[in-house]
C-alpha cells in the first residue's frame, strides 16, 4: 500500500501537466488551475499520511520499484523510489509550498497570457522535484534534476515578449548545464568506483584519488543547482519570470536541491577534507558577496536573490 501510494506523489503532479498540456485551450481557466492546484496539494496528503506512519524517530523506510529503466549486459538500473527520513522532510516542503504557490497562482495568472502553458509547467516542476528527492539512486536523482532545470528555463521565461526576460532564461538554462555536467560526470565516477549508484548502498570507510574527484565534481553540481558562487550568475536574473515562479525557485524547492544533494552524500563530504574546503571557502566568500550585493540594490526581487544567495551560504 505504502509503495503505491510512494509512487503517485510524483505521478499525480506529472500526469496533470500532461492533462492540462493537451486539453488547456478546450477547457474553461478555473478547470486548468484547479487541476494544477487540487494535484500538488493531493501529493502533500499522500506525503502527510506516509509521513503519519509513524513519527520521525521510528519512521519504517519506503522502496517502492516500478520496473527497470535501463539495462546492459553489466549495468541495470531501476525506476525506483526510496522514501526515508531525509526525503521525507524534503517532499513535504516540495509539496507544501508547491500547493500554496500553486494556489496563489489561480488569482495570479487570471488575467495572464500563457496560462495553461504556466500551470503544465509548474506541475511538471513539482513532480520533477519530487523524483530529485525521492529517487533511489543517483541516475534517477539526475532525471529528476534535469526536469527542474527544464521547468526552471519554461518558468522564467514565460514572459519571454518582455525585455530581458530570454536572456534571463537562457541564462538560467547554460549554468545549470554547466553544473549538470559535473554532476554527470561525478555521478559515472561513483558508479566505477562502488559498481551501484543506490543511496542504499554507497558506503565507505576511506577515500582515494577517483573518489576526491567525484566528490569535488558533484559538489560542482551543487552549486550550480543553488546558486553559489561561481555559478550564481543566474539566480538574480530568475526574477524576470512571474512572481510564484520567484517564489518556487527561490523557496524550499529548486534552489534547496544542491543542499539535498550534499546532505544525501554526506558520508563522502566527511571524509573529504578537501571537498569540505571547497564548501567552506565557497560558502564565506557567497555568503559575503550575496549580503553585500543585497544591501546595494533597489528592486525588491533583486534584494531577495541576492539575500538567498547568502542565506544558501
Amino acid at each position: 500500500m505504502n509503495e503505491i501510494i510512494l509512487l503517485l506523489i510524483p505521478l499525480i503532479p506529472a500526469f496533470s501537466a500532461a492533462v492540462i498540456g493537451i486539453l488547456s485551450r478546450r477547457l474553461p481557466y478555473i478547470a486548468t488551475a484547479s487541476i494544477a492546484a487540487g494535484s500538488v496539494f493531493l501529493s502533500f496528503c499522500l506525503t502527510l499520511f506516509l509521513a503519519f506512519q509513524g513519527n520521525m524517530q521510528s519512521f519504517q523506510p519506503v522502496l517502492a520499484k516500478a520496473g527497470s529503466w535501463i539495462t546492459t549486459i553489466d549495468f541495470h538500473l531501476e525506476l525506483a523510489l526510496y522514501l526515508d527520513r531525509l526525503s521525507l522532510l524534503m517532499a513535504l516542503l516540495v509539496t507544501f509550498f508547491g500547493s500554496i504557490i500553486t494556489f496563489y497562482s489561480i488569482a495570479y495568472m487570471e488575467h495572464e497570457e500563457g496560462k495553461g502553458r504556466y500551470f503544465a509547467s509548474i506541475t511538471l516542476f513539482v513532480s520533477s522535484m519530487l523524483i530529485l528527492v525521492l529517487s533511489d539512486h543517483i541516475f534517477l536523482m539526475f532525471l529528476g534534476w534535469e526536469g527542474v532545470g527544464l521547468c526552471s528555463y519554461l518558468l522564467i521565461g514565460h514572459d519571454w515578449n518582455k525585455e530581458k526576460v530570454p536572456l534571463a532564461a537562457y541564462r538560467a538554462f547554460f549554468v545549470n548545464r554547466i553544473g549538470d555536467l559535473f554532476f554527470l560526470m561525478g555521478a559515472f565516477l561513483l558508479y566505477w568506483n562502488f559498481g551501484t549508484v543506490s543511496f542504499r548502498s554507497l558506503h565507505i570507510q576511506e577515500l582515494n584519488p577517483s573518489l576526491i574527484f567525484a566528490s569535488l565534481l558533484l559538489l560542482g553540481g551543487a552549486f550550480g543547482k543553488s546558486a553559489q558562487m561561481p555559478l550564481h550568475v543566474w539566480l538574480p536574473d530568475a526574477m524576470a519570470g512571474p512572481t510564484p515562479v520567484s517564489a518556487l525557485i527561490h523557496a524550499a524547492t529548486m534552489v534547496t536541491a544542491g543542499v539535498y544533494l550534499l546532505a544525501r552524500l554526506s558520508f563522502l563530504y566527511q571524509l573529504s577534507h578537501i571537498a569540505s574546503a571547497f564548501i567552506i571557502i565557497a560558502a564565506l566568500v557567497t555568503l559575503f558577496l550575496g549580503a553585500t550585493l543585497a544591501i546595494t540594490q533597489n528592486d525588491i526581487k533583486k534584494i531577495l536573490a541576492y539575500s538567498t544567495l547568502s542565506h544558501l551560504a
